[in-house]
């Protein structure tokens, strides 16, 4: 009886073995396969990075130029030669009142590119991370491509003494219109805007320029600061208008016990009662006026007034003793002096006029 229970037992445990026995055999190829793959990738990948072992891995590139394969020294000369932004004429500077123009090359500006420390970025792709992360960099720079920035050093003390060196060209001060008068001889020269370059804005355009690595060219803010004295040659007009010819004083009639014919003052004494001066307006902005010396016109007109001057004088009258009536005897006579202030005024006024003759003014 138990002999023969035993039977099936041992039939299904054989069975199972068969199974078991043929699925490892099924599985032996793909598992073969896969170690078989993970061996040839290993190898290639040992391969590819024993190939690149002191050389940029295939794909990486800087600046556009394709550094696959090369050696540090190789990739730097290579860098060397084919960036010549630095030393061509790149920036242009503009005037634009002036239309003058300064051009620089970025390296004149402080701009140098440094190949040793970008070769060394590009020679890293490949080799930074863990080995997932250097196969999977490896990988990226061979099928897509990889661009490694270039290293450039900006040394921002040349900008700014080039920026100042260009203000010292540009900068003016401001020069006010100027009357020249040496007592015989006028003259007179223009005002000239005053002109300041704008450091700041100067600098954060040129910055800019050389950050985007390209040519370029830049228009240049200038503050323009208004002269003083705008024009003196009003003034310098007056004053050769004094100057063209004397001036006649005359009697309008005949004075009894006057022998007094036209006086003429000269030109040289008017040229020395001329002054210049100068008057300035609350905001600051000035103006040249011409005026002639009236103390010393009032002086020259005194002798005059004390030739010209006459006492009033009364009429004289006797009583006729037959007609009981006062009888004239001699008529009053008005008095008369030089009118000093009207006649300088006129003077003063008709001196800057072709007219160059005028009366005495008298007041009875």
């Amino acid at each position: 009886m138990q002999a023969t229970g035993a039977a099936p037992h041992r039939r299904q445990t054989v069975k199972e073995s068969n199974k078991a026995r043929n699925l490892s055999w099924f599985l032996l190829t793909p598992v073969t396969g896969l170690v078989l793959l993970v061996i040839l990738v290993a190898l290639l990948v040992t391969s590819y990075e024993y190939r690149h072992s002191d050389r940029i891995y295939t794909g990486v590139m800087a600046w556009g130029i394709d550094l696959s394969g090369l050696g540090k020294d190789d990739a730097q000369q290579e860098l060397a030669t084919a960036f010549p932004y630095l030393e061509q004429e790149a920036i242009t500077l503009v005037d634009p009142v002036s239309d003058q123009h300064w051009t620089y090359a970025p390296a004149e500006l402080g701009m140098s590119f440094d190949a040793q420390k970008t070769v060394e970025a590009a020679f890293e792709i490949g080799r930074q991370g863990n080995p997932f992360n250097r196969i999977k960099q490896q990988f990226g720079a061979w099928y897509y491509g990889s661009q490694v920035a270039p290293v450039v050093i900006f040394n921002e003390a040349d900008l700014d003494q080039a920026i100042i060196d260009l203000a010292g060209e540009i900068n003016q001060p401001a020069a006010d219109a100027n009357l020249g008068f040496d007592g015989s001889n006028v003259s007179f020269t223009t005002s000239q805007l005053g002109r300041n370059l704008d450091l700041a804005d100067a600098r954060v355009r040129m910055m800019a320029a050389l950050d985007s690595l390209q040519p370029a060219e830049i228009q240049l803010l200038v503050h323009e600061t208004q002269p003083r004295i705008d024009d003196t040659s009003g003034a310098a007009q007056e004053i050769e208008q004094i100057m063209s010819g004397p001036m006649t004083l005359y009697l309008q009639e005949p004075l009894d016990g006057v022998d007094l014919e036209r006086v003429t003052l000269p030109v040289e004494d008017l040229a020395a009662w001329i002054r210049v001066i100068t008057v300035e307006n609350e905001q600051g902005k000035a103006t040249t006026r011409v005026i002639l010396d009236e103390n010393a016109l009032v002086a020259w007109l005194t002798p005059y007034a004390e030739l010209l001057q006459r006492d009033p004088v009364n009429a004289r009258y006797y009583f006729d003793d037959n007609t009981q009536e006062l009888v004239l005897v001699e008529a009053h006579g008005n008095g008369r002096a030089l009118d000093i202030e009207s006649t300088a005024a006129q003077f003063l006024e008709q001196v800057r006029t072709p007219n160059r003759s005028m009366p005495f003014i008298l007041k009875e």
